[in-house]
């Protein structure tokens, strides 16, 4: 193996590709830091000058319709919310207080049905939100939620478990930034919607499953101060710091990783043959079979390193360019048990699973070096198998081909199989391993015959 390395690292076209790959790794990095911040956090964009021109927009409609959006923005500036980072944030509390007071509270005013009693208890909530707003004092808002649980028509124990998330934030003294703010609500939520199935008598459902890992997992995050987390929805990540998103996109690098494995897996051995080389590498008293093994394993010990320093390259690139939080956990419920795992370690997990395609692709390549004599072709097969795989595979997908599902190209991504998006029908992720073990059996077993019974001419 020493010598195959020393082979493919004496070659300049091989720094080539690896000066070429770090330019494109921070190229990306330098490129999104220029492009700012996480697009997954909102901003409402709220400005001194963007207030005066939406006052002005109101001022000049005859609707009344538009008087209670005037009253917000007069609320805004009267208080200099504008300036404060924690109303910014859609979704912080701050921003939720003032769109129920006075889209939800103030609205409610206008009815005409109301009786005087009525009338004077929402004046009243209006008014608690506002104060909570006015003094920025999260625990005003907590009360005021309380308050609002407590005529909830369910039992007492109901009502301690809807606002556990509310008074486990006062007895700890929580201000929330916008994470927090909306894990509370979303806590909230849950456990509304948990008692309503339940009065329903819809707990068999799978929406009632869902909802109550969703319970589980907030809960666990409460408790334990995991306030940023990697969220998964229909197969996508959702991350909440600029870090772990970059981390996210430059999982894209490993498609630059596998071209440059397939390249070397196919020169590997038409290289020999194309060079002249073969003949003084089979004089030695090696049997083909140790020299055979020997470039293959190469190949793949090739595969694991770079897959790992590319991994570790993207995540010191991530952590000095990028804001980030290394708490930051992804957290699931396996048979009823929370699973928690760091991000770092997360990434890692998705790498190790990227790398699949990469060995495969790395494998394909090898066979058909081993089968032709010229490299050029060889890695030219080998490439083109490599961009034209998932193509061919959205292709038969998109026009109902069961039998795509047997294709190699198919199965080699198994996060894509995992999350049950853009696969074909019930294809699984113990199906796809099944199918690349045995192509891996054919592409070796092709490869190996290939080498052994190829003639020197």
């Amino acid at each position: 193996m020493r010598n195959e390395y020393q082979k493919i690292f004496s070659k300049i076209s091989t720094w080539v590709l690896i000066v070429l790959g770090l330019l494109l790794i921070v190229g990306i990095h330098l490129l999104f830091r220029s492009n700012g911040t996480n697009m997954d956090i909102q901003y409402s964009q709220f400005s001194k000058e963007s207030i005066q021109q939406q006052k002005q927009y109101y001022r000049s409609q005859t609707s009344p319709d538009y008087q209670i959006e005037l009253d917000l923005y007069d609320f805004i500036e009267e208080n200099d919310l504008y300036t404060t980072k924690e109303f910014q944030l859609e979704n912080s509390w701050m921003y939720l207080a003032i769109n129920e007071a006075f889209y939800e509270k103030q609205a409610q005013l206008s009815e005409a049905s109301l009786s005087s009693e009525q009338r004077t208890e929402i004046q009243t909530e209006l008014e608690e939100l506002k104060q909570s707003v006015r003094e920025r004092d999260y625990k005003k808002y907590c009360e005021y939620k309380q308050k609002e649980i407590a005529h909830m028509d369910i039992t007492d124990e109901e009502k301690k478990e809807v606002g556990f998330a509310y008074q486990y934030a006062m007895d700890h003294e929580w201000n929330p930034d916008a994470s927090l703010a909306e894990l509370i609500e979303s806590y909230t939520r849950n456990q509304k919607t948990r008692f309503q199935l339940e009065a329903e008598k819809e707990t068999d459902s799978e929406y009632y499953q869902t909802v109550m890992e969703e319970i589980q997992i907030e809960k666990y995050r409460l408790e334990n101060n995991k306030i940023h987390v990697i969220s998964e929805d229909s197969g996508r990540y959702y991350y909440e710091e600029d870090r772990w998103n970059m981390m996210d996109t430059s999982l894209l690098i490993m498609t630059a990783l596998s071209m440059f494995v397939v390249i070397l897996a196919g020169g590997s051995i038409a290289g020999e043959f194309s060079n002249g080389t073969i003949k003084f590498l089979l004089i030695n008293p090696i049997s083909r079979r140790k020299i055979f093994f020997s470039k293959y394993l190469t190949l793949l010990s090739i595969s694991a390193i770079f897959t790992v320093l590319l991994y570790l390259i993207q995540l010191g690139f991530a952590t000095f360019l990028f804001d980030g939080d290394w708490n930051t956990s992804y957290i699931t419920v396996q048979n009823g048990v929370i699973q928690e795992q760091s991000a770092a370690i997360f990434f890692l997990t998705r790498y190790a699973i990227k790398a699949v395609d990469l060995v495969v692709m790395m494998t394909m390549a090898f066979m058909i070096s081993s089968i032709l004599r010229t490299s050029s072709v060889a890695i030219g097969l080998g490439v083109g198998a490599l961009l034209a795989g998932k193509t061919i595979t959205q292709f038969l997908i998109l026009t109902n081909v069961d039998w795509g599902r047997y294709l190699i190209f198919a199965n080699t991504d198994l996060e894509v199989i995992k999350s049950g998006t853009m696969i074909f029908p019930e294809q699984t992720v113990t199906f796809a391993i099944g199918i690349i073990a045995v192509y891996m059996i054919v592409f070796l077993l092709t490869a190996y015959d290939g080498f052994v019974r190829k003639d020197v001419c």
